[in-house]
């Protein structure tokens, strides 16, 4: 298992794959995924999620970035997964977050599927610097997710090409 994620075709797009180990309970890793103040502290955006199938997801960065989705999947402490609507960048894209038990926390698998293969580099960098974010904010610290994508973002452009800004 690495930090970085993992970029493979989707079809016409691409797949973007995160393998990362927290500890920490499913449950609390679960809130940190559907709760809007606690999300607000590594995604930093404005958060509204519905945690139910069919629920309204809604995320709104101060850059004016936003995302519009619906929860396609909800298994509370395993799996939750929802669409992802960018319509700014025309990405209509799908995201999956899977819980397992392991050691002494959780395996958090984040999948996005459907990323323009243009764009995968950025979306790439987005979430790896939202999980390094994450990993703070369980343990009570803070990271700054968009500092984490500035530095990142050049890796991610030299492992899976100039393509891919978000």
């Amino acid at each position: 298992m690495t930090d970085f994620g993992s970029i493979s075709p989707d079809g016409s797009a691409a797949a973007v794959r995160f393998e990362r180990w927290y500890a920490a309970s499913a449950r609390e890793l679960l809130s940190a995924l559907t709760d809007p103040l606690r999300m607000r502290r590594w995604l930093g955006a404005e958060v509204s999620v519905e945690g139910r199938v069919g629920g309204v997801v809604r995320l709104r960065w101060d850059s004016g970035d936003e995302i519009d989705g619906v929860i396609t999947v909800f298994e509370p402490e395993q799996v939750l997964e929802y669409t992802w609507r960018e319509a700014a960048l025309g990405v209509d894209s799908l995201v999956r977050f899977e819980l397992l038990a392991e050691r002494s926390g959780i395996l958090l698998i984040l999948q996005h599927t459907g990323v323009p293969g243009d764009r995968v580099a950025g979306f790439g960098a987005g979430w790896h610097g939202h999980l390094d974010a994450l990993a703070a904010a369980l343990v009570g610290l803070e990271v700054d997710p968009q500092e984490r994508y500035r530095e990142l973002r050049p890796e991610y452009v030299s492992r899976y090409g100039p393509a891919g800004s978000r």
